[in-house]
């Protein structure tokens, strides 16, 4: 039959999480590895091709206050956890988001730094005010206050 094809479908899920403290999760991986042969390599990144990675910073109330993201840059080689742009392999581009809360636990800015100029991110101690590098948010029940 003329234009039949093989298609594949890869489904990619969050395969790897490590957890911290109160169960809360610290990195989330999102790859494959066509070698693994047993359930004990499910605990580890080595040997996986990670094609995306995120790792969540938390206040000591338990609130998610930074957010970095890894995607796998496409010439990328080499397996295991994500690195930086300038790193070593497997390189990713990096980028950031930040939330801020009030005394009790409420969302009161939000700031995407996204690659923050490819240099790592110092989260400050308040939302900062928009600009050409920094997207701010405040919801608006806060900015009523």
């Amino acid at each position: 039959m003329k234009g039949v094809g093989l298609r594949v479908l890869v489904v990619m899920r969050p395969r790897r999480q490590r957890m911290k403290g109160l169960g809360r999760m610290t990195k989330s991986y999102s790859g494959y590895d066509t070698s693994e042969t047993s359930y004990a390599d499910s605990g580890t990144v080595s040997g996986d091709t990670i094609l995306g990675q995120s790792e969540m910073t938390y206040d000591a109330a338990g609130n998610l206050t930074l957010m970095t993201m890894r995607q796998r840059l496409h010439d990328a080689t080499g397996t295991g956890e994500l690195t930086t742009v300038g790193g070593s392999q497997p390189r990713a581009r990096v980028s950031f988001l930040a939330m801020w809360y009030d005394g009790v636990g409420r969302q009161i800015g939000q700031a995407d730094y996204g690659t923050n100029g490819d240099s790592a991110l110092s989260r400050p101690d308040a939302t900062p005010a928009r600009s050409d590098t920094v997207l701010s948010l405040t919801p608006a029940a806060a900015a009523r206050e």
